[in-house]
């Protein structure tokens, strides 16, 4: 049985029928869903709250804001605000998508903040057709992964989604001819035809989505973009619109901008918090403006040493979760984590270096094994225990620091860390870090570590720390304490106790929300809170 035939005519009859038994466990598991547990009566007091504010209206028009059916039930609340607020405003219906049913639980949920219809991306058989034919022709031209990843057809950059979405199936890089990937592949032209024709008959006017990445959400936000449809992206701290790939992170560049623009005084106040929670988290407290953190590598633990006592520069490496989107912030320099690590690993053998591999301690099953594989073909690289601290490899004479775009990078320079990056990430327009824009230039600096010189100034980090964490993130948008919603629950963003929650001041939360996104659909700003930064702080 040769390639092409596997590729060409088996792969698409095995996906067509992968497609129809996931239709059909999703079809079952909304049965299951009639049984789940959440908090009823709060439940059931927003629902009649909602409707009571935003009745059903019919549009006078057919076009349609599409929302994804994302159940996290803050960002339904906020959401649901805003998407009224823009059907308004645009005289359109709202309508959830899936490649399923909603369940009757999610149908009761959305119906109730005015999304009644729910369209399910099922193709009619013309569409098939056009779709395994766009199939077999981008399958002739793929060669090397990277390919893959470059992907665009029409002006729409579907390839970075799909790329993606085989990391987050389980994959730790992208085997391009495996069945995972050709069906990632079949499913993203499923989702690019469907939302497609149905921007091109003039149906869509708005998407409001809750991720910018991955097929699902991602195919479509890049169809919107090619043809000019607003995307949004609100949650409960935060009002975004976007119009291109990745400007959602534009922000990045402009922080010291941000931060100059308030007052003396509240920048004073932000700089003492910022110092203060940054303090907590170095001594190993847990979810410091990270809610979904649940170690911390920061956290001191009694460990063998863990590193060489020798005089050689001690080089580390912290990973990231190979199954996570390496494109989070721009196109990254390396299609993902894997080849990242094994571009160091090349380079690791013309140094006289010694090299650390770190995994987070809250690693993912198949993580370790992977590393352990490239470990083996790269003997340079040394892998150490998840749990070891950063304070312990630092004592051990570990000064050098290498991430894609992580965190580390704000916190490890306070700890005596020198860190690189390998990507546009949110430190970009600071000086405590060094930034690569090329391979060339990310090869030639870690060739020549003994020159890096990284002047790390703690009034930077702390700037830093403070725009992106309180600046550009409202903790009073939605509820009246976001933080206290999360210490409400527990840090359980998924309980539906969220509802009971906003209730408890449901007419201040709406009243507060529901002015801020107005004045925000009929400003001409990317980002909501541009609109009162410079007011904040002065009298």
């Amino acid at each position: 049985m040769n390639l092409k035939y596997i590729r060409n005519t088996l792969a698409p009859a095995i996906f067509f029928c992968l497609i129809w038994l996931q239709y059909l466990r999703a079809l079952l598991s909304r049965v299951g869903s009639l049984y789940i547990s959440y908090d009823k009566d709060g439940l059931a007091n927003f629902r009649k709250f909602f409707t009571s504010v935003y009745p059903y209206r019919k549009s006078s028009v057919k076009s349609l804001i599409l929302l994804d059916t994302f159940n996290v039930p803050h960002w339904i609340i906020a959401n649901g605000i805003f998407v009224n607020e823009l059907a308004a405003e645009t005289d359109s219906s709202i309508a959830t998508f899936s490649l399923y049913p909603r369940s009757p639980y999610l149908s009761r949920l959305f119906s109730s903040i005015g999304a009644h219809a729910h369209l399910i991306v099922f193709l009619t058989p013309r569409q098939l057709c056009r779709t395994l034919r766009l199939y077999n022709k981008i399958i002739k031209t793929l060669q090397v992964p990277e390919d893959l990843l470059e992907l665009n057809i029409d002006g729409v950059r579907l390839g970075i989604d799909i790329y993606e979405s085989i990391l987050r199936s389980g994959s730790p890089t992208v085997d391009l001819f495996s069945i995972r990937s050709l069906f990632q592949l079949y499913r993203a032209l499923r989702f690019y035809t469907f939302f497609r024709d149905l921007v091109l008959k003039g149906k869509v006017s708005a998407a409001v989505l809750s991720h910018d990445c991955y097929i699902y959400p991602g195919s479509l936000a890049k169809i919107c973009h090619r043809h000019g449809i607003p995307v949004y992206y609100v949650n409960a701290f935060e009002m975004m619109r976007s119009s291109s790939t990745h400007d959602l992170y534009r922000k990045f560049s402009l922080y010291p901008e941000y931060f100059r623009s308030v007052s003396p005084a509240l920048r004073h106040a932000l700089i003492e918090k910022a110092q203060k929670s940054l303090t907590k988290r170095l001594t190993g407290s847990i979810g410091i403006d990270m809610p979904y953190q649940t170690k911390s590598a920061f956290e001191e633990a009694a460990l063998p040493r863990q590193t060489r006592d020798s005089s050689s520069l001690k080089v580390l490496i912290a990973t990231h979760c190979f199954y996570d989107n390496p494109h989070a912030y721009s196109k990254m320099l390396f299609p993902d984590f894997y080849t990242w690590l094994v571009f160091l690993g090349k380079i690791s053998n013309s140094t006289d270096y010694d090299w650390y591999v770190k995994p987070h301690k809250d690693f993912l099953p198949g993580t370790l094994s992977t590393l352990k594989r490239i470990c083996a073909l790269y003997p340079r690289l040394s892998l150490i225990n998840p749990d070891v601290s950063f304070h312990q490899l630092r004592r051990e004479g570990v000064d050098i620091a290498l991430t894609c775009y992580g965190s580390i990078g704000h916190e490890l320079p306070l700890i005596g860390y020198r860190v690189i990056n390998a990507s546009y990430n949110p430190h970009i327009a600071y000086t405590f870090n060094h930034h690569c824009s090329t391979k060339e230039e990310y090869r030639d600096l870690i060739l020549n570590l003994r020159d890096l010189a990284v002047p790390i100034r703690s009034e930077e980090i702390y700037e830093f720390y403070a725009v992106h964490h309180y600046l550009v993130r409202s903790d009073n948008l939605l509820f009246n304490s976001f933080s206290s919603l999360l210490s409400y629950l527990e840090h359980d963003e998924f309980s539906t106790r969220t509802y009971s929650f906003f209730m408890r001041e449901a007419d201040a939360n709406l009243s507060r929300f529901r002015s801020r996104a107005r004045a925000f659909l009929s400003s001409n700003k990317q980002y909501e809170f541009e609109l009162n930064l410079r007011h904040l702080g002065h009298p």
